[in-house]
């Protein structure tokens, strides 16, 4: 640290408890420092990959399980050079300095360093099996129901009822679950209603799997979102991939909103 400080002729760092911090007169100069750092990065990686056709995506697990990869093959049959490395987690990664050319995020699209282009906002709704429907004819036939729930769909159902006028149902929460993919299981096993948005269930109500006893949607605020590192020009096979993925996009709020038809003809 000496003979680097000797260099430049001033000083650069602070000596603490958990070692060497940036002296606090030269900050921008690191964080310019390790901006460059990632630029430079990212034109070597570019140069690696973006060449052969190789997508790196950082992706929700559930999002991936239950609505991408149930559709990639149409893409893989449009673009079957294009190879694919996916990492499903649910943690928010930085795009650039982990080496991704993309993620699919959820929330309001309000991230620093990044692009970020809307594919569909998240539409709540109540599911349940075929079989059920008939003894769910309205919302205060919730409170006979056995509601499938945990966690992460609280606020979803409180939302969704109060959009309603249904503040006043008392719900029976039967089953208390860890997570959202396994309430939309519970929910194909015929163990009762559980309230899913359109990613999550499409699949299986189009397999008439899952019905909406109560075809209802409610608006989350919170949408899925595919993002990019910023000032990076988007590689061909990115472009399309991204193209492809809006389509798809498109195409399930449509059949979201004529199976959602079909059931409300169905339950009058």
């Amino acid at each position: 640290m000496l003979n680097i400080e000797k260099k430049f002729g001033r000083h650069l760092f602070i000596q603490s408890k958990s070692g060497f911090l940036p002296h606090s007169d030269i900050s921008d100069f690191f964080q310019d420092l390790h901006h460059g750092l990632k630029l430079i990065s990212r034109s070597i990686e570019s140069l690696n990959n973006d060449t052969d056709g190789y997508i790196r995506i950082s992706v929700p697990p559930v999002f991936a399980r239950n609505w991408l990869l149930p559709r990639l093959h149409k893409f893989y049959f449009e673009q079957p050079d294009i190879r694919f490395s996916f990492d499903a987690s649910r943690e928010v990664v930085d795009v650039a300095e982990r080496g991704y050319h993309c993620a699919i995020r959820y929330g309001h699209g309000d991230w620093q360093d990044v692009e970020a282009v809307k594919l569909m906002d998240q539409l709540l709704f109540p599911v349940c099996r075929p079989a059920l429907r008939e003894k769910i004819s309205s919302i205060e036939g919730l409170a006979d129901a056995n509601i499938i729930t945990c966690d992460g769909l609280a606020d979803h159902w409180v939302n969704w009822l109060d959009a309603n006028g249904a503040q006043h149902v008392r719900l029976r929460k039967k089953f208390m679950l860890s997570d959202e993919d396994l309430c939309l299981g519970a929910a194909i096993g015929g163990l009762g209603v559980t309230v899913t948005w359109q990613t999550q269930a499409i699949e299986a109500m189009k397999s008439a799997q899952l019905v909406s006893p109560l075809p209802m949607t409610l608006v989350s605020g919170r949408s899925y979102w595919l993002v990019t590192p910023r000032e990076k020009k988007l590689p061909p096979a990115l472009r399309q991939f991204h193209t492809w993925l809006s389509e798809e996009a498109k195409t399930t709020m449509e059949d979201l909103m004529q199976l959602l038809r079909t059931s409300q003809a169905e339950t009058v």
